[in-house]
């Protein structure tokens, strides 16, 4: 077949080519058997395509293939400026298979190469007329790389006839001579275009309502060209981005502001405009889609006017459950890791500041990462209820996949793929959706554990007044005896504990973390600060004694001070000096040293992941 050229005209052929005088909105054709040929006298002079291309089966290819030629043939020559002949490329159809006609239709369209195409869709069997509209919308959705119509759609016509009359009783180009043209009817060519653009503004507006990509609907009203409409389709896309980044807040703002500045009114004009069809129903589906995440709050335009309270996270709640339900599995964790601390805040009545991690999302966070270090330490999790092990649980679950995802599975184990890592990937995932299920419902779980007040930290060396010094000092900055104390020492220096705590007069709980090479065991610093994980969780306060014993010691103590801030506790440093000569301090060991405290307020901190 030879090249169609820039602008093609296609058609299906019948087997009964008939007179027939048609109009398209107000003009009207001279008498013709076939459709094309009075559409093409009827479109503008410059629309004019460059070729033609006919289905036909056999019996059309013999019947009305012939007619088609004549008739563009006289036409051609009844427009002077129209010089060449209008080339017309025959398609034979098989008709066994008639059910595979709306993909053989698109192919050999696009064989031709044309750029801009012309449908007809009048003549033609029934079932082929329709695989042929159907081939229509399909090649009318076709993009390029670049996002612009593979070929464009001139129109989509479709001759519904009217009335039958005689004839003679008004001139033809058509040759009256033949008996097939005793009788003549007239027709009305419908342009079917904006049944194509209906499909195309369905699937966009299904698309972004269902997976949140907004591109094929802001394609869409962009077509129109004007300054509202590209205004429309760049807030549109600021939603979908909000929606399938997973950012409530921003949502939030932007759908009540799309509602309340009557953008959804000015979407229906564009629809309107561009010929769309049911304007009124796919604007209903838009604006139903913006209320499911808008704010009830009016004139919202900043999250500085935003608070948190049990309608916000419920709001939130609905973007998480739509987040799952359309598979966007990194963006639901990651909001719903971030919903579970602002929920431990509502609890805890930490409402002020929510969005400020340091002052107050930390806090959240680092409640759950005590109730989890507690939920996995055998020792300590009977004294949890089963209500806080399960959330426990939950955090661990949610964090692991949360962290694994958002930072792109760099990591040993895989996401997918892998049978027993994706197995574990999938087992977890169940497991936090189940418990998604209840934990959005606002149950009553207090993340924090019963415990141990506040806690003391210290090393003992071999110079035995240290810990005493310690507790001394503990005792003089909270005004009466720590709760429980952490001692950090050697095999040796261990003997000397008891006899320094007799001496402070420090009669409750204690632990001791040895190190077995008090000098060298670097790798002994992480070990032992994750031990005395399950104390400082249940803790409320620590305060920390950075002198005495090695420089080991002191390190261990500091990496204690670390993690306790990683739990949301307001940790307290200090030092100790004891000027003394060193003789008098060995002959004296239990004489208090100089404390001097390098916090004295509230110091929570932690990491941002």
């Amino acid at each position: 077949m030879s090249s169609g050229g820039k602008r093609l005209l296609v058609t299906i052929l019948g087997v009964d080519p008939r007179p027939c005088r048609y109009s398209l909105q107000d003009r009207h054709s001279s008498e013709w058997r076939l459709a094309p040929v009075a559409l093409l006298e009827l479109l503008p002079q410059d629309t004019w395509p460059d070729s033609v291309l006919a289905f036909c089966t056999p019996q059309a290819s013999q019947k009305s293939l012939p007619v088609l030629k004549d008739e563009i043939e006289k036409l051609r020559k009844s427009r002077n400026h129209v010089s060449s002949p209008l080339e017309v490329n025959e398609q034979k159809v098989d008709t066994a298979a008639s059910e595979n006609f709306a993909r053989f239709f698109c192919e050999e369209v696009l064989k031709t190469g044309a750029e801009e195409i012309i449908f007809d869709l009048t003549h033609g069997p029934r079932h082929l007329v329709l695989y042929g509209l159907l081939g229509a919308q399909y090649l009318a959705a076709l993009y390029d790389d670049s996002g612009s119509p593979l070929v464009k759609t001139r129109g989509v016509y479709y001759g519904r006839l009217g009335e039958q009359r005689d004839s003679g009783s008004g001139p033809s180009r058509a040759d009256s001579s033949s008996s097939a043209l005793s009788q003549a009817q007239t027709g009305h060519l419908h342009d079917l275009q904006p049944l194509l653009s209906l499909f195309e503004w369905i699937y966009a507006l299904r698309t972004f309502t269902t997976s949140g990509d907004a591109n094929p609907l802001a394609r869409l009203i962009e077509q129109a060209s004007d300054q509202n409409s590209t205004k429309i389709a760049r807030e549109l896309r600021d939603i979908s981005l909000a929606r399938m980044a997973g950012l409530p807040l921003e949502l939030g703002i932007l759908s009540s502001r799309f509602i309340r500045e009557e953008r959804v009114g000015n979407f229906k004009k564009v629809l309107s405009k561009q010929k769309a069809l049911l304007e009124d129903e796919l604007s209903r589906v838009l604006e139903s889609f913006l209320r499911k995440f808008a704010l009830d709050k009016e004139n919202v335009s900043s999250k500085r006017d935003m608070f948190l309270n049990h309608e916000e996270l419920s709001r939130e709640a609905k973007l998480i459950d739509d987040l799952l339900e359309h598979e966007r599995i990194p963006q639901a964790l990651g909001l719903m890791n971030e919903w579970t601390v602002s929920w431990v805040l509502l609890q805890d009545g930490r409402t002020d500041c929510w969005l400020d991690y340091r002052k107050t999302r930390s806090y959240g966070a680092a409640k759950l990462n005590a109730l989890q270090a507690l939920r996995e330490h055998p020792e300590f999790q009977q004294n949890l209820s089963g209500d806080q092990r399960k959330l426990g649980e939950f955090w661990r679950q949610l964090s692991n996949l949360r962290n694994a995802y958002h930072h792109h599975g760099m990591r040993k184990g895989a996401l997918l793929g892998v049978k027993d890592d994706a197995e574990r990937t999938r087992y977890d995932l169940e497991k936090v959706r189940e418990y998604w299920s209840t934990l959005k419902e606002f149950p009553q779980i207090s993340p924090q554990a019963e415990g141990d007040g506040i806690v003391l930290v210290s090393p003992q060396g071999t110079a035995r007044g240290v810990l005493f010094s310690a507790v001394m000092a503990a005792k003089k900055k909270i005004e009466r005896m720590p709760d429980k104390l952490l001692v950090i020492c050697s095999k040796e220096s261990a003997q000397t504990v008891e006899e320094a705590l007799n001496r402070a007069g420090f009669d409750k709980s204690f632990e001791k973390f040895e190190l077995s090479d008090p000098l060298k065991g670097i790798d002994q610093i992480d070990k032992l600060s994750k031990q005395a994980e399950p104390h400082l969780a249940r803790a409320r306060e620590v305060l920390v004694n950075l002198t005495g014993g090695t420089t080991l010691m002191g390190l261990v103590a500091a990496a204690v001070a670390e993690r306790a801030r990683k739990f949301g506790l307001i940790v307290r440093r200090f030092g100790l000096i004891d000027p003394r000569p060193y003789e008098e301090q060995r002959n004296d060991p239990y004489r208090e040293g100089d404390a001097f405290w390098l916090e004295d307020k509230d110091t929570r901190d932690g990491a941002e992941d």
